[in-house]
């Protein structure tokens, strides 16, 4: 019996992460040039936050659920940002996650260099907090999360975005926004 290959992944990419690409795509006019179309600058990036509102919890969001998807994947992917196709495909989950946690990475630090020090204070990242951060990624010990809002706000953070985040009782999967933003700063 001839065993078939996973089914294709298609990822739909919706507003407003589809209008952050859309902002940061040079180099090319109709969508069809694949990945390297876009531009991957920060100050672009924040450019567009700022433009958008700030409300950075929302597309964040977006990257964590469209990780998880590509994570639970085993075929190819391709991404639909436009009617069309986002002009790439990538023949393993790996390729893709590797390119868009490199999106995620790119948001993260154009959110902090937006908002610094009152979105995130590196006065933060005690003994603790860094502790607890790499065992929760270390052991995918999601559960620990509010713990690790309490040892921040023990640290001085106020911001209820990251403290109502980490307490919140969603389920984070593989990818926690905090978790990547604590490992920027």
């Amino acid at each position: 019996m001839a065993a078939f290959p996973p089914p294709q992944l298609r990822l739909h990419i919706r507003q407003p992460l589809r209008d952050l690409f859309r902002h940061c795509e040079r180099n090319c006019e109709a969508g069809c040039c694949g990945a390297d179309a876009f531009d991957q600058d920060p100050v672009l990036v924040r450019e567009w936050l700022v433009d958008y509102g700030g409300e950075t919890g929302t597309v964040l969001g977006q990257f964590e659920s469209l990780l998880d998807e590509i994570s639970r994947h085993r075929g190819s992917v391709v991404a639909n940002v436009y009617d069309g196709c986002f002009g790439e495909t990538w023949q393993t989950p790996h390729d893709c996650l590797t390119y868009f946690a490199g999106w995620r990475l790119i948001i993260a630090v154009a959110v902090r260099g937006m908002n610094e020090p009152t979105f995130f204070d590196p006065r933060w990242l005690t003994e603790t907090v860094v502790a607890l951060r790499n065992a929760i990624v270390a052991e995918k010990a999601f559960d620990r999360l509010p713990i690790l809002a309490d040892a921040l706000e023990e640290a001085g953070c106020d911001n209820r975005e990251i403290l109502d985040h980490l307490r919140a009782n969603d389920d984070h999967g593989h990818h926690c926004w905090v978790l990547d933003l604590l490992s920027v700063g």
